[in-house]
């Protein structure tokens, strides 16, 4: 049996009114053009949305995201962020986008099982992982029967040298390598909530950070800085053999407004 190809979209901080803008992005336009490239990979067979899919964290926001995905063949995790309404995610997507065993299990197709966390504490803005999460992923790799294993998480679980970032990183990031190391299935990790690409090793762990859909913070920076990159999702092509190439892919325009340093 061949590999997987899957897409990871993340952190599209869509609004309830389709002509909300953040930095001076339309969220809703940067989004509908990523996802639109991103469905030229007709091979794709999961779907991974990363945290703050909504910025407003609405009912009604959630249900158009869904319908943005009606014609989409892919199955689809989720891994909630700082910007998530679980209560509504539940309401509006589980049985509809993301089927409730994914949600609990994963997906598995050949070798692989991708397995998505939920790091989104309440009221704060920096992740974690409660300890029903950590017991749930203890179970998984103790459990699965796939050779190699990708985990999904939303908040950044190694610091990506952003001082203003690293602060709300995931916290209990010590607590989370450890039932990973505990494992030898564990090939990747990808996450979001940076705005920015990400390509690290953590041992024999690849960390991989995707590009929000709308506005990108700029790397390397100390305090609050935006970037004037386009919007882009990641794709991952996963081997039998436990390897995976993986590549960034941009739309053009829809760029920040830099001069904007308010908090987003």
């Amino acid at each position: 049996m061949s590999g997987m190809k899957i897409l990871h979209i993340t952190d599209s901080h869509l609004y309830t009114d389709v002509s909300g803008r953040l930095k001076g992005v339309n969220t809703d336009a940067s989004f509908l053009q990523v996802i639109s490239a991103a469905a030229q990979h007709r091979d794709a067979r999961l779907t991974v949305l990363g945290g703050d899919m909504a910025q407003d964290c609405m009912a009604t926001t959630y249900q158009r995201m869904n319908q943005h995905f009606h014609h989409w063949s892919t199955a689809f995790l989720l891994s909630p962020g700082n910007h998530s309404n679980t209560q509504c995610i539940e309401d509006t997507l589980l049985g509809t986008l993301i089927q409730q065993k994914h949600w609990l299990q994963g997906y598995a197709f050949g070798s692989w099982q991708v397995i998505s966390l939920n790091s989104s504490t309440l009221g704060q803005t920096h992740g974690e992982l409660s300890d029903s999460e950590l017991a749930r992923l203890t179970r998984l790799l103790l459990t699965s029967h796939a050779a190699h294993i990708l985990i999904s998480i939303h908040h950044h679980p190694l610091p990506v040298g952003s001082a203003w970032l690293d602060k709300i990183s995931l916290k209990n990031a010590e607590a989370f390598w450890s039932v990973v190391d505990a494992s030898d299935k564990v090939r990747a990790v990808i996450h979001g909530h940076v705005h920015q690409e990400v390509d690290h090793w953590r041992g024999q762990v690849r960390v991989l950070g995707t590009p929000s859909t709308c506005i990108q913070f700029k790397p390397q920076q100390d305090d609050f800085a935006l970037d004037e990159q386009s919007p882009g999702y990641r794709w991952l092509e996963l081997s039998d053999d436990g390897t995976l190439s993986t590549g960034i892919e941009r739309i053009e325009g829809h760029i920040a407004d830099i001069t904007d340093l308010a908090d987003y």
